[in-house]
């Protein structure tokens, strides 16, 4: 995998322009949890992405060779590039690592969506959950489906 732009190990700052942009307007995006599966979340998010959209686009799930038409990867660390965007898909249980390994490969920035926080009764939301745990050792911003904002980790 290709290292990346903007990558800034230890960030102790806010994100700058040049970080913000590979979340905002990025030249790649990876899709974990993309599937095949009509009306999944995961089909939708590949179909909305791909309307108008000229950039590199990796579905990233193991159970697939081809997601709508595209070569599908089985991990983030298989991809030719680094993604400027990672929009994750996934329960709960596995966000963490994920966000982790996205970060460990210098994505810049991701997208989560996840059910099974703060929604159905658990103590802490998942924007608790990444400042606390993941954002101290994270070089990317973040942002979530249930929240307007984009998070710098």
């Amino acid at each position: 995998m290709r290292t990346t732009t903007g990558y800034v190990p230890n960030r102790t700052r806010l994100f700058g322009r040049k970080e913000m942009r590979r979340l905002i307007d990025p030249a790649s995006i990876a899709v974990i949890g993309a599937s095949d599966t009509l009306g999944s979340f995961g089909a939708r998010t590949l179909d909305n992405i791909r309307i108008g959209y000229a950039g590199n686009i990796y579905p990233i799930n193991p159970r697939y060779e081809l997601v709508s038409g595209l070569k599908c990867h089985s991990r983030l660390e298989d991809l030719p590039e680094v993604p400027d965007r990672v929009i994750v898909i996934v329960p709960m249980a596995q966000v963490e690592g994920l966000v982790q390994r996205a970060s460990a490969v210098g994505v810049g920035g991701m997208i989560l969506y996840s059910a099974g926080f703060a929604e159905v009764g658990k103590p802490e939301s998942i924007q608790t959950q990444y400042r606390r745990r993941i954002s101290p050792r994270s070089p990317a911003c973040a942002c979530w489906d249930r929240t307007a904002s984009v998070l710098p980790t």
